[in-house]
C-alpha cells in the first residue's frame, strides 16, 4: 500500500497484481479492468474471436467508439472467413446471406452494426445519436449472439444428439 506523491491528491494505491487508484473514497482507475462480457471462444475462428475480444477490452475501458469500430471490424472478418464478396460491407453481408444459415433478424442486426460502426468512424452520425456504453453493449451481446449461431450451435445440436437414447434401447419398457 503506497500513498499518491501528487500532495492534492495523497489516495491510496494498492499494488497486488492489479493498480486500484483511489481518493476520498472515489475510485478513479482500477487495473486490470473487470471484463463485463463472458465469452466463449470454442469454435470460433480464431481472428474473429481476437477481434471481438479486442472490442470487449476497448468497451471495459470506456473506449465506447473504438469497440463499436472494432465490432465492425469482427464484421468484415466474418465475411471473409466466409467468403462473402462485395465492394462494400453493405454488400458482403447481403452476400452472406447465400454462404451460411442465419434467422432474417440476424442479417437485419449485421446492418445494424455496420451502420453503428459507420457512425462510430466518422464524425458526422446519421444512423445513431450517439456511440456510448448503451449502444456498444447491446451490440457486443448481438455479436456474441451471432458467433453463437455461426460457429457453436452446430457443436451443442451433436452434444444432444449424443444424448439421445439409442435405437431399441426402450425395448420392454
Amino acid at each position: 500500500i503506497r500513498r499518491c506523491p501528487n500532495p492534492q491528491c495523497k489516495g491510496i494505491i494498492f499494488l497486488a497484481g492489479f493498480i486500484d487508484i483511489k481518493t476520498n473514497s472515489e475510485e478513479i482507475f482500477v487495473f486490470p479492468v473487470s471484463v463485463p462480457f463472458d465469452f466463449n471462444k470454442a469454435q470460433i475462428p480464431p481472428k474473429i474471436a481476437e477481434l471481438l475480444e479486442e472490442s470487449i477490452e476497448c468497451y471495459s475501458n470506456g473506449c465506447y467508439i473504438a469497440s463499436a469500430i472494432m465490432i465492425r471490424r469482427t464484421l468484415e472478418e466474418i465475411c471473409a472467413t466466409e467468403g462473402a464478396e462485395g465492394d462494400t460491407l453493405e454488400k458482403r453481408i447481403d452476400n452472406l446471406k447465400g454462404k451460411v444459415v442465419l434467422p432474417q433478424k440476424l442479417f437485419k442486426g449485421l446492418h445494424n452494426l455496420r451502420l453503428m460502426g459507420n457512425d462510430a468512424a466518422h464524425v458526422k452520425s446519421k444512423n445513431y445519436d450517439k456511440i456510448g456504453e448503451k449502444e456498444v453493449k447491446v451490440a457486443i451481446e448481438f455479436t456474441r449472439e451471432l458467433l453463437k449461431a455461426l460457429y457453436q450451435y452446430d457443436e451443442l445440436l451433436a452434444e444432444l444428439e449424443k444424448l439421445k437414447k439409442k435405437p431399441n434401447s426402450d425395448k420392454g419398457a
